[in-house]
């Protein structure tokens, strides 16, 4: 059960979602608010209590199961702006 590792000068939004997003995590928590609190303790490591206190009462999951998690979003949906959503949304941008 290897749990991501936050990649140096990564965003911790940008971790959040490959973590929550990784195949492993999800198999290994299945329940989204379980994985979110355990990518969470990985965000905030090596984050000053000010910075963690701070992150952690203003994130917010900007994805949900039936869409996925960026960069592995589900079929039927793309990237965009670090979420996934509807190809057709995206379609009708265009």
């Amino acid at each position: 059960m290897p749990i991501p590792s936050k990649r140096k000068d990564e965003d911790k939004n940008k971790f959040m979602s490959r973590c929550m997003g990784d195949n492993v995590m999800r198999k290994e928590y299945p329940d989204k608010s379980q994985r979110s609190a355990v990518c969470m303790s990985k965000a905030m490591e090596n984050l000053r209590l000010i910075e963690a206190v701070d992150f952690q009462m203003n994130y917010k999951l900007e994805s949900d199961e039936k869409a996925g998690y960026p960069p592995n979003c589900n079929e039927g949906y793309v990237e965009k702006g670090g979420k996934c959503v509807p190809i057709e949304n995206e379609r009708a941008k265009q």
